[in-house]
């Protein structure tokens, strides 16, 4: 019925009157505006662009082990027509995506997308809009629901969405409808077999509306429902599963000015979803939205958002999974030719009825330079992580790339920027660090008759030295290169039946470096870069000895802060991420392959050669009351000691794995004899560190991961230069750990609740008249519990280091 609905809906094209940003949520949206500027007569622009990238990417196949790196070369062309009349406005436009690798030629693609939307102005109140498209479109290897075969998974989608707004003031209405189509074709798995993906094809139609009043002229209350109907070709999938459902969404809000420079909306209500199959359980969950986006300075913005949606999927036994995101990126004109982009986003999917939940990150900084006003250059470098509670399903991937593009709307010039001041040097630092931070490996090979997947680690220590220059842009923007050689003590080991273990030693690397400075001279930023490091691996199985010592070459990258200490001098807290290459030891009776990843957080200090800090910056008010977000990453680390079968074996091993978190916190402090803090904070947040085991297809299955947190602390500081607040904390936090155990027969699902001692420190500084931002770095022990999945008790002492950065308000 939907589809027939969906082919009847691309006769009324011609209605089609404004594309909504989300059309998946057509009751979540605000009014779209009036077509503008208002034209006597009917008005033609054509806009068009075409950029071709080179990019190179280290785990095409999105893998933990046995990853596989490649160049690829990507054209982007797009073409647009838009008619804009006196009451209307209507837009065609083309694109596409299109993809050829160097060495994995069949993950070559040609996606495209055919639009035409557009708005029609009945009277002074009402706006119709609508529009069709249709996208020929691939699945990304790291969907979990891609089938794995030679070629990813191609798919087509067709959609078509129609509706109204009406302004009555002080009243609003909007009311929408969409339509949604997908329709996935075959994969093969190599082997002359087709994988058949017909179970996956289903179309989607939601019905929604929002009313809202006006507070002000510059804020609006509102109220929102959408009713959800999901239906699947096939009454029943490959597995046996009824997956057509019906929900609603229905939340509250607030939309407009949310403070200063800020506007957005946030609201807060319920999803719910009723599944066909009685083996799913219905669906109710909380929603929430947050959109934000501030205008800290000229040319500059700063977008933060947080929402939940709930996505399909077709694995064994789950009817889907509830996804909860947040992030925020940054876009600053530096001058008329050179723009900044950064950008970080935290996800967590929560399978429903499966013990399974996978938490994502993802980064990136560009520089995108405009050598005339419709041609560019853009660079960039973009991270990805997945940690899940499932061996096997985590990964990270970096991306390098390297664009040159081309468009027909010439970019404007503005005539405030002085083209004289805009690129200044700073000149060569020097200086010293210490660090410390963890070493995790996943790890997989052949055990006897099967494989085994595990995540090993520790933590440990560095000492190393610095060099750099670097440039002011825009006198905000700073951009560096800088050397760096550090000596580095991190190890960890597995005694058992074999053991071996992996140490990491001296490195040697070079990163650029890309920040903004804030009050006071001080300089929030982001780097990223290659390392060489000398990575050893000894390996004992029986009487056999392997022992393996070769340079590594990795991708780091991290965000930290400089901050002045004097004239010249200044002091850095940073955290740097490093991911290397995987390699195998291989032996007659061995094969085992290791992915190692690390992580430091470094306190240093320098001194600049070239330009000094101002002599008397602004001071920053510390004290008095504040509430904030975070985001954050680490490592959860547990000594696992229990016995094993066989004659006086017992398990010692070090596990550890990387995560993500998010988190808010409140507090209030105060500045005794205007350089010397003392205040007081809680927090709360949920966290992704966590680490698995898997053995296939016989042996122990289990997994330890951080969940929700909370918990207070005192800060104690001294206030550097009138603008830059150095401290330490120290105070209690109560942890989740989701324990989960497979073994044979025997299965174990359990929450431990345990306390921890958490210290460590960070550096504050302002951001703002009542803005703060700030970096900081703690270690947590934790309580040891155990787990009885049999009549053998596993006991787990846990560690935690978490480096966070925070943004806060200052009442």
């Amino acid at each position: 019925m939907i589809r027939g609905l969906l082919l009847a809906s691309t006769a009324l094209a011609g209605l089609a009157l404004a594309l909504q940003p989300a059309r998946a949520q057509t009751a979540d949206q605000p009014p779209p505006q009036s077509p503008a500027p208002v034209a006597a007569q009917p008005r033609l622009n054509v806009d068009g662009s075409i950029s071709v990238s080179a990019v190179h990417t280290d785990n095409v196949f999105v893998t933990t082990n046995n990853r596989v790196g490649d160049f690829i070369t990507l054209v982007e062309p797009s073409l647009s027509a838009t008619l804009t009349g006196n009451r209307y406005q209507a837009r065609l436009g083309v694109s596409a995506d299109l993809a050829r690798y160097a060495d994995q030629t069949n993950e070559n693609y040609e996606d495209y997308l055919i639009e035409l939307e557009g708005r029609l102005q009945l009277n002074p109140a009402i706006l119709l809009f609508g529009g069709v498209d249709y996208s020929a479109l691939h699945e990304g290897r790291q969907s979990p629901d891609d089938v794995q075969g030679v070629r990813p998974t191609e798919y087509d989608q067709a959609s078509a969405f129609a509706g109204f707004t009406g302004n009555w003031r002080p009243w609003a209405v909007r009311f929408g409808v969409n339509l949604i189509d997908l329709n996935y074709d075959a994969a093969h798995d190599g082997m002359g077999g087709v994988i058949n993906n017909d179970d996956r094809d289903r179309a989607k139609l939601e019905v929604g509306g929002r009313v809202s009043y006006a507070l002000s002229p510059q804020r609006q209350a509102f109220v929102q429902a959408t009713l959800d109907q999901r239906d699947y070709d096939l009454a029943v999938d490959d597995l046996g599963f009824q997956r057509s459902s019906s929900g609603y969404r229905l939340a509250g809000g607030m939309q407009g000015v949310l403070g200063r420079n800020v506007t957005g909306e946030v609201y807060a209500g319920l999803i719910s979803q009723d599944y066909d199959d009685p083996r799913f359980s219905d669906t109710a969950a909380l929603d929430f939205g947050v959109r934000a986006d501030w205008a800290y300075a000229p040319r500059s913005r700063i977008s933060a958002f947080l929402g939940r949606t709930l996505e399909e999927t077709t694995l064994g036994g789950s009817p889907g999974y509830l996804r909860t995101s947040g992030g925020i990126s940054l876009s600053r004109r530096l001058s008329n030719e050179l723009q900044v982009l950064a950008h970080l986003e935290h996800r967590k999917d929560d399978y429903r009825l499966l013990h399974r939940a996978d938490y994502s990150l993802e980064s990136g900084v560009s520089l995108r330079y405009f050598f005339t006003r419709r041609a560019y250059l853009d660079a960039g470098y973009a991270f990805s992580e997945r940690n899940s509670n499932q061996a096997g399903n985590d990964f990270n991937e970096n991306r390098i790339t390297l664009r040159l593009g081309a468009q027909l709307d010439p970019v404007t010039r503005a005539e405030d920027f002085d083209p004289d001041a805009a690129f200044e040097p700073l000149g060569f630092y020097a200086g010293v660090n210490a660090g410390h931070g963890a070493l995790v490996t996943n790890l997989t090979g052949s055990r006897g008759p099967g494989t085994n997947t595990a995540d090993f680690g520790s933590d440990g220590g560095s000492f190393g030295v610095f060099i750099g220059h670097g440039w002011t842009v825009d006198e905000v923007i700073h951009l560096g290169l800088e050397f760096e050689a550090e000596d580095v003590a991190q190890q960890w080991d597995h005694r058992a039946g074999r053991t071996f273990g992996v140490r990491i030693d001296d490195t040697y690397g070079v990163t650029a470096r890309i920040g903004h400075r804030l009050q006071g001279d001080a300089l929030a930023y982001a780097r990223a870069g290659v390392v060489s490091t000398a990575v050893r691996t000894p390996y004992l199985h029986d009487t056999e000895i392997l022992d393996r010592s070769e340079r590594e070459t990795g991708y780091r990258y991290g965000v930290g802060a400089d901050f002045p200490m004097t004239e010249r001098v200044f002091g850095r807290f940073e955290y740097v991420f490093t991911t290397y290459g995987d390699y195998t030891i291989q032996s007659p009776r061995t094969s085992d392959n290791f992915a190692d990843a690390q992580s430091l957080l470094r306190l240093g200090a320098g001194y600049r050669f070239g330009r000094s800090a101002p002599a008397a910056p602004s001071a920053v008010d510390f004290s008095g009351f504040y509430i904030g977000a975070q985001f954050g990453h680490g490592a959860l680390t547990s000594e696992n000691v229990g016995p094993r079968p066989g004659p006086d074996f017992i398990l010692d091993a070090e596990r550890s794995g990387f995560g993500g978190a998010t988190g808010v916190f409140a507090g209030y402090g105060f500045v005794m004899a205007e350089r010397f803090y003392l205040g007081l904070e809680v927090e709360a947040g949920v966290s992704s560190e966590g680490w698995n085991i898997e053995r296939d297809p016989e042996g122990r299955v289990y997994s330890v991961e951080t969940d929700e947190e909370h918990g207070f602390g005192l800060r104690a500081g001294y206030v550097l230069n009138g603008a830059s607040l150095l401290y330490v904390r120290a105070g209690s936090v109560r942890a989740q750990f989701h324990t989960e155990y497979e073994v044979g027969p025997n299965q174990l699902i359990q929450d431990d609740r345990r306390d921890g001692l958490r210290y460590g420190g960070g550096v504050e500084m302002g951001a703002g008249p009542r803005y703060r931002f700030r970096v900081e770095y703690t270690h947590t022990d934790y309580d040891e519990y155990s787990a009885t999945p049999n009549s053998v008790t596993d006991v787990f002492a846990n560690r935690g280091t978490s480096f966070r950065v925070g943004f806060a308000y200052r009442f």
